[in-house]
């Protein structure tokens, strides 16, 4: 049930695409459902939340990482000061790094590209 509510709270986000389309009848049924309004309050406020650039994550990394690499499941809080006027992030700067670390490999297809200036 996880994935196909994910897969629906698109359509209820205005200029989305949603990967599984609800016609307007059968939108209004799920909305009809007591737990319904929680969710779409969640989905919004999710919506709103700030996404980090590349650019962000490569500062973070250098920022909150500078004696070691971090691990897989290093979820770091990150301070204020490298979010100016957003709400808290939080990295998950193992992945980050997994995730760029293809682009120092020659023919890979990295999960995040790297400009040459990044690298």
């Amino acid at each position: 049930a996880g994935l196909f509510l994910r897969n629906i709270s698109w359509n209820w986000r205005e200029g989305a695409k949603p990967k599984t389309r609800l016609s307007q009848e059968q939108m209004d049924q799920v909305e009809q459902l007591p737990w319904f309004a929680n969710c779409l309050g969640t989905w919004q406020a999710n919506w709103n939340l700030y996404s980090p650039t590349v650019e962000d994550k490569i500062q973070w990394l250098c920022k909150l990482c500078p004696e070691q690499p971090p691990t897989q499941a290093s979820k770091l809080d990150v301070p204020e000061e490298l979010v100016p006027g957003r709400s808290p992030a939080v990295f998950s700067a193992g992945f980050f790094l997994r995730d760029i670390s293809w682009n120092w490999r020659e023919g890979a297809k990295p999960r995040t590209h790297l400009s040459r200036e990044q690298m």
